[in-house]
C-alpha cells in the first residue's frame, strides 16, 4: 500500500533503504528531538527489522518516504499503535532528513496520512505527538494540520528527553476542513 501526496510517496521498505533510513535514525540532527534521540547503529537496524512494512503498509508499520520525481530517499514515516488514550486510535509520523526540510514534503504528506487513516485504515482519530522543544513540529502539527493538543506537559514539570505533547484530529474535523 502507498501513501502519495503531490510530490512524495510513503512505500514499504525495501532492503536497499536501509543505509539511508540507518543514516537518518543515527543522525543527531534529525533525530536529537524524536523518539529518545538518535540511535546507534545496531539500535537503528534494530529498529528498521521490527518496526518497517516490506510487504504491505496497511496498519500500523512505518516504510520509506521517498520524492516521486527521481526516488530520492527523503525520510521515514508511517502509523505505530498508540494504546496510550483510545483502543482504535492510530499515531501517525514522520522524520525527514536534513537536507530535505523546508520544502513542504512534511505539510503534504501529513496530510495524506490522515486520509489515508480515516479513508482507509478507517479509524475515527488519529494521533500524533512530538517533544516540547520542537517547536517545527508543534507548528505544523498545531497550524499546519490544525490538530487539538489532547495532552500536554505540565506548568513547572521538568521536560526530559521522554516528554511528549500528544495531538488529535478526528475524522469529522478532518473532513469538514478538507471539502
Amino acid at each position: 500500500m502507498l501513501v502519495a501526496a503531490r510530490d512524495v510517496v510513503l512505500r514499504t521498505f525495501s532492503e536497499t533503504d536501509r543505509d539511508a533510513i540507518v543514516g537518518i535514525l543515527t543522525d543527531n540532527d534529525v533525530m536529537r528531538l524524536v523518539f529518545r534521540g538518535p540511535m546507534t547503529g545496531a539500535e537503528a537496524n534494530a529498529f528498521v527489522d521490527s518496526q518497517f512494512a516490506r510487504e504491505r503498509l496497511d496498519g500500523p508499520r512505518l516504510g520509506t518516504i521517498e520524492a516521486k520525481a527521481d526516488n530520492t530517499i527523503l525520510g521515514f514515516g508511517g502509523y505505530l499503535p498508540c494504546t496510550q488514550f483510545e483502543s482504535d486510535d492510530v499515531e501517525f509520523g514522520f522524520a525527514i532528513a536534513t537536507p530535505h526540510h523546508g520544502k513542504g514534503h512534511a505539510t503534504r504528506l501529513g496530510v495524506a496520512l490522515m486520509r489515508h487513516a480515516f479513508q482507509e485504515l478507517p479509524r475515527e482519530r488519529v494521533i500524533a505527538r512530538c517533544h516540547p522543544h520542537n517547536e517545527i513540529s508543534k507548528h505544523l502539527l498545531l497550524e499546519k494540520f490544525r490538530m487539538s493538543i489532547l495532552q500536554s506537559v505540565e506548568a513547572g514539570q521538568s521536560i526530559t528527553i521522554d516528554s511528549r505533547i500528544w495531538f488529535y484530529m478526528n475524522r469529522g474535523t478532518f473532513e469538514r476542513m478538507t471539502c
